[in-house]
């Protein structure tokens, strides 16, 4: 259960992402995942991802590939085509720390990449500002974002 949201296990490879103030994400990459909300069920398939808004009562399914999502599970952060604002957000909650972008512009920027977990916080944010072009403050448990002059 996740909020107002039940995942029902079906198979063996899967990713409920169900953060507070975030879209509930399941993702299956093996097996099947039944999802459901307020009496509305949808059925997984390898590949698939539904989403479920907060606002809205609707389950939406689309097809992703599923190894991103699951990637956490082999020690590593896969990236594909993900925006600023996403990568952040999850880097943030593996070394608990926060992030700040000094303009709103570079929280749709996106990047592909890879992070393993074993790796220092200082260690990842170098790869990121040499691949993403951006660069980083750090100030207390808080990182203002800003692009590269």
């Amino acid at each position: 259960h996740a909020g107002e949201c039940v995942v029902e296990v079906l198979g063996t490879h899967f990713n409920v992402s169900a953060y507070p103030d975030e879209t509930l994400c399941a993702t299956l990459a093996e097996g099947s995942v039944r999802v459901g909300r307020q009496g509305k069920m949808k059925l997984l398939r390898p590949n698939e991802q539904a989403i479920v808004r907060r606002e809205s009562e609707d389950i939406l399914v689309r097809e992703v590939d599923a190894s991103q999502y699951i990637s956490w599970v082999h020690g590593r952060y896969v990236f594909k085509n993900t925006t600023l604002e996403d990568v952040f957000a999850q880097v943030g909650r593996w070394y608990d720390v926060e992030f700040r972008f000094a303009a709103d512009s570079l929280r749709e920027k996106r990047m592909a990449g890879v992070i393993s977990r074993s790796e220092t916080l200082e260690f990842s944010l170098g790869v990121l500002e040499r691949v993403a072009g951006i660069r980083f403050e750090q100030r207390g448990d808080t990182i203002h974002i800003s692009a590269k002059r």
